[in-house]
């Protein structure tokens, strides 16, 4: 588990309202997505923006914002 992941845990049961809910359970009541999620759609613009011609000569950074 990640530092985002982690993150997100311990700050979602800082509510007392939700603190028995499982994480997932709070991130919906929350109308938050988990991380996985957001990666996928962090991904998806990538696409898009490849697609559209934004990586015509850094396509190593297509998935990897750390290539170089």
């Amino acid at each position: 588990m990640g530092i985002l992941e982690r993150s997100q845990r311990r700050a979602t049961k800082v509510i007392k309202a939700l603190e028995y809910s499982s994480c997932d359970s709070r991130l919906r009541e929350l109308g938050l997505f988990s991380p996985e999620k957001t990666r996928l759609g962090g991904e998806i613009i990538n696409v898009y923006k490849y697609l559209r011609g934004a990586y015509e000569r850094d396509e190593a950074r297509l998935f990897f914002s750390d290539a170089q």
